[in-house]
């Protein structure tokens, strides 16, 4: 399983702060900083057709799971462009183990 890093968010779907002025004082499920009106959710901007717009993706999430349009954080540039080689791997499964036997130990 792999997992792809992305914005640090609370449990509330939020970030901690504002990317722009970094206001920490926000309301549980505000949309926008209270102070300067900059977006503080990821979500759809696919505004004319997708259903979903508004509901709180992940904080690494760049493009709508619903319709495919790109996602808030990413069109406006708080994750960069997906690498599979930023991927975190957490699946021992995926590690290849090298089996030894008592012939490999010296002694």
């Amino acid at each position: 399983m792999a997992r792809y890093p992305g914005v640090e968010l609370n449990k509330n779907n939020r970030p901690e702060k504002c990317f722009e002025c970094d206001n920490e004082e926000n309301l549980v499920d505000s949309k926008f900083c209270m102070i300067c009106g900059k977006m503080m959710i990821n979500t759809c901007t696919n505004k004319e057709q997708c259903n979903h717009v508004g509901e709180a993706f992940p904080g690494n999430a760049r493009f709508c799971p619903y319709c495919g349009k790109k996602a808030t954080y990413y069109e406006k540039g708080y994750l960069k462009q997906y690498n599979k080689n930023d991927a975190i791997v957490d699946d021992v499964t995926n590690v290849a183990f090298n089996a030894i036997t008592d012939d490999d130990i010296p002694f």
